[in-house]
């Protein structure tokens, strides 16, 4: 009987793992069933729990909470207790934060730390803390929670768990851009971001990297650092797209259990027999029903997740056009005079690294600069990039000089070869003049071959590459947010 229950028990957690709701419910009030029948407190105890997780995922938390009260009551009863009780008042602690009543998440989170501090389990205590820590966020503590975050953070690095210092390095970030300590949060957000990209589970590297790129797009947009919060923001959706494509991709893999579902009921009914339990005997017409309802519940909830990410990626997406028109009225306001630039926001970190390339470059320094001005005068003044036949030998030949120095000053300085170095400007000039209402009468088409490109398509895609958004979206971004 306890091979059949902790067999439900683990079929439950896999269809909650994937999504499957429904499946699993059925799996935990089987197995709930079974253990109350043969009066077995611990394993009842254990159903109660899983049927709180499953009631947590579904954010039914009233519910959830219910199920965790039955699971502790019972636990209270038992012996050798102390892991069951930790994990118990943890997920209270967590259902009363979901509900709001804080007091209460901090009253069972700190019920929970003395027997995670008896078990000694560091991992554990450290994530506690960080529950702690995050409690008193909600209350606008800021100093306990800093406090917390820091003990978790030092128990995280001494036990070298990259993703639990990469989680309390996000709340302490959270912190100083609550209180708008844009600078401070910025190097907290950095560190953390280089974790999140060493973690072995990628959904949870990809989590923690769209929440840093959120919070650094808010950071130096807070800062007035336009450019980079843009360079942040088009990350944040690039990761975002990722995880809602990953979702959908999970429940589409989902039909293929409804394949697999007859196959575990017959298994199900076999172990039923074999250890006489008439309570697990489905009936045939009954297998079909579930199949059918299954399937209509996992088909309605395409529908919804397809919506929800259509929503969210408007959103982004919007927010990447008013950052784009941002830069484009700042840099008509304050006719940026900087000639050296960067059109890679990285390209100042990299100049070290790059520069070695070119060690045994003949040229001085002088020269050099002497280079740069020339080629500057020919793009900013002049406008050669809208040329749509230019190429390296020729801008060589304009200003006399090797073509393989044009390459060398190109990449030293803004960290891109030439194609990319006329094709950013070129976008800036388009996104210039989409932004112009007096334009807004000319093709797409016919602005891409005016800033020098030959087709639309190569157009469109060193548009989006540059400011992440497609011209056609950008262009009715503005006319509705310049038309208000």
């Amino acid at each position: 009987n306890l091979s059949v229950i902790n067999s439900l028990n683990i079929i439950g957690h896999s269809y909650l793992k994937e999504q499957v709701y429904d499946n699993a419910l059925r799996n935990y009030l089987v197995a709930l069933k079974l253990s109350s029948k043969i009066k077995d407190n611990n394993e009842t105890a254990k159903i109660l729990n899983s049927l709180g997780r499953h009631s947590s995922h579904l954010k039914e938390y009233d519910k959830a909470l219910d199920y965790y009260l039955k699971s502790l009551k019972i636990i209270e009863t038992l012996d050798d207790n102390t892991e069951m009780r930790a994990k118990s008042f943890n997920n209270i602690g967590m259902v009363y934060g979901y509900l709001d009543d804080i007091d209460k998440s901090l009253e069972y989170f700190k019920k929970s730390l003395p027997l995670r501090k008896k078990i000694g389990n560091k991992q554990d205590i450290s994530i506690l803390i960080n529950n702690i820590g995050y409690a008193y966020i909600l209350k606008k503590n800021y100093q306990n929670a800093i406090e917390q975050f820091n003990i978790s953070l030092k128990i995280s690095e001494e036990i070298n768990d990259t993703i639990g210092s990469a989680f309390v390095l996000l709340n302490i970030a959270e912190i100083h851009i609550i209180e708008k300590n844009y600078q401070k949060s910025i190097p907290i957000l950095l560190e953390g971001l280089n974790l999140a990209k060493h973690l072995n589970s990628e959904k949870q590297s990809d989590m923690l990297s769209s929440d840093s790129y959120e919070f650094l797009a808010e950071a130096y947009e807070g800062i007035g650092n336009t450019k980079q919060s843009l360079v942040y923001y088009k990350k944040y959706n690039l990761v975002q797209e990722k995880i809602h494509k990953k979702e959908f991709e999970n429940k589409l893999k989902n039909t293929e259990l409804l394949g697999d579902l007859k196959v575990k009921e017959q298994e199900i009914k076999e172990l039923n027999s074999e250890n006489k339990i008439k309570e697990l005997k489905l009936k045939s017409n009954y297998n079909i029903i579930i199949l059918l309802i299954t399937l209509m519940i996992i088909v309605s909830f395409f529908f919804i997740v397809f919506y929800f990410q259509k929503r969210n990626l408007k959103k982004a997406n919007k927010n990447l056009a008013l950052k784009n028109l941002e830069i484009v009225e700042n840099e008509n306001k304050l006719k940026v005079s900087a000639k050296k630039d960067s059109l890679n926001e990285e390209s100042q970190n990299k100049e070290a690294k790059t520069s070695k390339k070119y060690s045994n470059s003949p040229l001085s320094e002088e020269q050099k600069e002497i280079l740069l001005n020339k080629i500057l005068f020919q793009i900013e003044e002049e406008k050669i990039y809208l040329r749509d036949d230019l190429t390296l030998i020729m801008l060589s030949d304009t200003i006399n000089t090797n073509k393989s120095y044009i390459s060398q000053i190109i990449n030293e300085n803004f960290n891109v070869n030439f194609s990319s170095f006329i094709n950013e400007y070129r976008i800036k000039e388009a996104r210039l003049l989409l932004s112009q209402k007096e334009n807004w009468n000319i093709t797409i088409e016919s602005i891409a071959n005016s800033v020098g490109f030959k087709s639309i398509s190569a157009f469109n895609t060193a548009f989006k590459k540059y400011t992440g958004i497609t011209p056609s979206y950008f262009l009715t971004t503005v006319k509705s947010n310049l038309e208000k």
